[in-house]
């Protein structure tokens, strides 16, 4: 019998090794009522969220068993009993979902021509069962300052940064720009610019600001809604000066450039630290930027059902961080300087300091005690921090505050830090994820006590490679093996980011390595910087279909659902190309509503009465169809299966003409019609087995 290996397997399949608990919890045996049993039936479970009765069960028996039923009775009085069918005795496996904690069940079974019965057993419980909400999410990142400019009033304005027209050129090299540049630079007007990969655009891309905020975000609620999205994932929103926010000045406060509302004017510019703050939370205030993140945007999106998740960045901060700052004016001095690693010269002035981006750089290095945790004054200004957005009136109800955490460059900071921050995470909410960004296979990470997911990067090598990036590698039933290897119901299965290049890019520019070539600034010069043609569009969909319908959460970046496109940061950080901004000065910009409907169409399967349970909740089964061109996969729950079949081949397939093990239902239903056209995906409905059949 393999019981005990399956259960290992399975807990590897759900969620990843952390989700699973270590021992199945210990149910009651009932006597054998035959003298015919050599042995006792025995059931098997792993716990995986009782808060909604989903676990997995697996019947252990002796031989010669036939017939064998799983039975819930009804959950409400008049409804009928939940009866599912087994294919196997020895180690099957079936997802429950009851909607009841502690749901009890038996079995049914045959043996000796007779027809027994087990008596009730009860599924177990699990204190540290991850968030049920965030299981097969589906999610959307959002880079709030290219997204949409809700409120004009709130743009940044300066003498270090160029505002930027929504529809503008993204490659134009326009003379003001550059003007601006020289101005910034103390450059003369005629003297030459120097030279460098990419072009002049690449000196002063990176000063451009679009204006775009959360009052735009929340202009689009509802068309996110509409696209089939659960939960919002928002690069940084804390007080900093770059475009994408990594570099905070302060944790305690919104960016006004992102949130401040229309009715309180303009936003002070430049920010300056608020005098009567201290690292004390009692000391902090709440400015209008705050108080619009709090009282008005977390409102509407809990109003539409879509939970929000922040990035947090506890590793570094930016040199304008507060905390920096008075470092670098009182040196020694400084009642800061032990947040920073740094070096001070014989006057006591600042000298050098550890940065992220490398000795004395832009990204301050928070400093960290040998034991890999943060020391304890920035420990407790980030555990402020975190109170602060997740329970903001501090009443000990977390349901004003943020779901969850995405946390920046994970494997940067020590184990101890980070398992007790999720403690306090955790005590303040329960249900908030804990998501990390680590971009190869990290168990370590997820064994329940540090993260409860990661953005599963895995996934995007498998995926882009398969379809068309390096498909040798892919070979031979590859890509099954790839992405189960780090599948998990909380895992965030992205195809790209605003780390990487835009998605549709990277299946134009063949055989390089993921997030790698890239660059045009870099001097990448092979790299397809352009639109890519229709096939490629085409292509993408087939990935998407796959975030979809496997194991796992889909990430979606923004845009890619209008089909942008464009090479790695800063090009895939474009402003997305709204119709009601007016005609993109690139006419290739403009938005592809073909594009977002087909995103659309696969997406919202996670909400379909039927099919959505299962690809959200459901199992994961692999099938090796022998063709290097189609990848197939089961989803299964409650007996019910979706069989899914991609086909990136250029031909159409008859599915049953391929050498696959399609199992007896699979085949049955394909019997019906097994056709997949050329890049093409369908999937089957496949309804519980009855008993008898």
């Amino acid at each position: 019998m393999r019981s005990a290996t399956a259960l290992t397997t399975l807990a590897l399949s759900l969620l990843s090794v952390a989700a699973a608990p270590a021992q199945p919890p210990e149910t009651p045996v009932p006597k054998d009522p035959s003298p015919a049993h050599a042995r006792p039936v025995r059931p098997s479970v792993a716990m995986i969220q009782p808060g909604i009765g989903l676990a997995d069960i697996g019947f252990d028996g002796p031989p010669g068993l036939t017939d064998i039923v799983l039975v819930l009775p009804a959950a409400e009085p008049g409804a009928t009993e939940l009866r599912i069918p087994l294919d196997r005795a020895d180690g099957a496996r079936i997802r429950v979902m009851t909607g009841r904690p502690g749901a009890e069940y038996r079995f049914e079974y045959t043996s000796g021509g007779e027809r027994r019965r087990t008596e009730m057993f009860r599924l177990g419980e699990d204190s540290a069962a991850p968030p049920a909400w965030a299981m097969g999410a589906v999610w959307y990142q959002i880079f709030p300052e290219r997204y949409r400019n809700g409120n004009p009033l709130n743009d940044p304005r300066g003498p270090d940064v160029y505002p930027m027209q929504w529809t503008a050129d993204w490659y134009a090299v326009d003379s003001a720009e550059e003007a601006a540049w020289r101005t910034r630079t103390r450059r003369a007007a005629d003297a030459p610019i120097p030279s460098r990969p990419g072009g002049p655009l690449y000196h002063w891309i990176y000063d451009r600001r679009y204006g775009g905020d959360l009052q735009g975000i929340a202009e689009k609620l509802d068309e996110l809604k509409d696209l089939g999205v659960t939960a919002v994932y928002l690069n940084p929103i804390f007080q900093a000066f770059s475009s994408h926010k990594y570099d905070a000045t302060d944790h305690r406060h919104i960016d006004v450039n992102l949130a401040w509302p229309e009715e309180a004017g303009r936003p002070p510019e430049p920010w300056a630290p608020i005098e009567s703050e201290t690292e004390d939370p009692a000391t902090w205030t709440w400015t209008p930027a705050d108080r619009y993140f709090i009282d008005v945007f977390l409102p509407e999106c809990r109003r539409r059902g879509l939970r929000v998740m922040l990035d947090g960045v506890w590793n570094h901060c930016g040199r304008k961080h507060f905390a920096f700052q008075d470092v670098m004016k009182n040196g020694e001095r400084s009642r800061y300087k032990d947040w920073f690693t740094c070096t001070f010269d014989s006057q006591g002035k600042l000298k050098t300091w550890k940065a992220w981006d490398g000795p004395s750089g832009w990204l301050p290095a928070f400093r960290q005690t040998p034991e890999g945790d943060l020391v304890e004054p920035v420990k407790q200004y980030v555990f402020g921090v975190t109170r602060r957005w997740m329970d903001p009136d501090g009443d000990g109800d977390p349901s004003d505050g943020v779901d969850g955490w995405r946390l920046d460059v994970a494997k940067d900071v020590g184990m101890a830090f980070w398992r007790g921050w999720r403690t306090h995470v955790k005590s303040i909410n329960a249900e908030a994820i804990l998501i990390g960004e680590i971009w190869e296979p990290a168990p370590d990470y997820l064994k329940g006590d540090v993260f409860d997911a990661l953005m599963n990067y895995p996934f995007a090598f498998g995926m882009t490679d398969w379809l068309a990036v390096n498909p040798e590698r892919m070979k031979h039933g590859k890509l099954g093996k790839q992405l189960s290897s780090t599948a998990g119901l909380l895992q965030q299965n992205l195809l790209a980011s605003h780390d990487t290049d835009r998605y549709v890019s990277m299946l134009w520019n063949p055989g390089r390595e993921y997030d790698r070539g890239n660059s045009i600034q870099n001097g990448d010069k092979d790299y397809k910087a352009g639109k890519p043609p229709a096939d490629i569009y085409r292509l993408s969909i087939l990935g998407v279909a796959v975030q979809a319908m496997y194991l796992g959460s889909p990430l979606i970046y923004y845009g890619d659902e209008w089909g942008m496109w464009g090479a790695d940061d800063p090009t895939c950080r474009k402003p997305v190309p709204w119709p009601d901004k007016g005609a993109n000065a690139n006419p290739d910009e403009a938005v592809m509503p073909e594009i977002r409907s087909q995103y659309r169409t696969w997406l919202r399967l996670r909400q379909d009465p039927t099919a959505g349970p299962i690809l959200r909740y459901g199992s994961v089964r692999s099938i090796d169809t022998d063709s290097d061109r189609v990848f197939a996969f089961e989803r299964s729950l409650n007996g019910a299966s979706i069989l899914a079949i991609i086909n990136a081949g250029p031909q159409p397939i008859r599915a049953l003409q391929l050498k696959a093990d399609w199992g007896e239902r699979c085949r049955a239903r394909l019997a019906e019609d097994d056709q997949v056209p050329a890049l093409g995906t369908r999937w089957w409905y496949i309804p519980a087995r009855r008993e008898g059949n």
